[in-house]
């Protein structure tokens, strides 16, 4: 995270490293400055952590069904780090080949795994899925899984 400041002709410069000097006249690095709001929450204004990633796994998820036309995958986890905890996340489904969309089962949730109903018999169907996660600062990386799922038609 980089901390943009305005001189006195109002142009921005940017910030890459706070340092200040102790009593000793000692310099010591800051690595994060903190302001509260008006609710007085802290929020971390200026940070030299690590930038906010994620990554899914597994990132390959199958499902398929019994003869019910509906198939569930297994979970996938994302797992984020960097930025600034608590991370919230965010699936949607980015795009998918069958007639009727998939359905992600928990949205909110780093944690889920993802529905296909209206499969035909022996139907495969793909789709991607991407999860936005969003750091205690509003800091925001995707992770994306592939979904694949399969109807294996109706079980005598």
């Amino acid at each position: 995270m980089t901390l943009i400041i305005r001189d006195g002709g109002n142009v921005p410069r940017t910030i890459t490293a706070v340092q200040i000097r102790d009593g000793s006249n000692t310099p010591r690095d800051i690595t994060e400055i903190r302001v509260r709001d008006s609710n007085s929450v802290s929020r971390v204004v200026f940070s030299t952590g690590a930038d906010l990633s994620a990554v899914a796994s597994p990132s390959d998820v199958f499902g398929y069904d019994d003869g019910t036309g509906t198939a569930q995958s297994n979970a996938t986890a994302v797992v984020p780090s960097g930025g600034t905890p608590p991370y919230t996340a965010l699936w949607f489904v980015q795009s998918y080949t069958g007639i009727t969309p998939p359905t992600v089962d928990i949205p909110a949730s780093l944690i889920t795994s993802f529905t296909q109903s209206g499969l035909a018999p022996g139907e495969y169907t793909f789709a991607t899925f991407v999860c936005t996660v969003t750091d205690d600062n509003g800091a925001t990386t995707q992770a994306s899984v592939t979904g694949s799922f399969y109807s294996q038609g109706i079980v005598p």
